[in-house]
């Protein structure tokens, strides 16, 4: 069974090679996947909507409450940078932070969803990578 689904899977793909190698000859290999990526980028080239993220205060402060960590004895020594976000629907986005907790000499690097409005971000949820 395993021989012949090997040998079919070589049939295939050398007669796809043989039957795209004019085109490819003519036009070259660059020019080939250019024109396909194209189309894909055509739909993505358009900007993203702007989206306020949360400031680094605020993504600290969500993170200590998410986790019911004590916020007035560790809080104020502990560094959160907002990295990046992406929206994910129209009141949601998803970021990445950068934590430096004072309990923790490494610095580590949390994926969190956060809901609601700019300036009104609520933690839903976080993971760290």
């Amino acid at each position: 069974m395993f021989g012949r689904s090997l040998l079919l899977g070589l049939v295939v793909g050398i007669g796809v090679g043989l039957y795209l190698s004019p085109y490819i000859a003519a036009n070259g290999f660059d020019r080939a996947i250019k024109q396909s990526d194209s189309s894909t980028q055509a739909q993505t080239g358009k900007p993203a909507v702007s989206v306020e993220w949360p400031t680094n205060q605020m993504a600290k402060e969500e993170l200590f409450r998410f986790s019911n960590w004590n916020y007035a004895t560790y809080g104020k020594n502990s560094i959160t940078k907002v990295i990046r976000c992406i929206q994910i629907k129209q009141q949601t986005i998803a970021c990445e932070l950068s934590a430096t907790l004072s309990w923790l000499k490494d610095t580590a690097l949390i994926e969190a969803v956060f809901e609601g409005k700019p300036g009104n971000w609520r933690m839903a949820a976080a993971k760290s990578r």
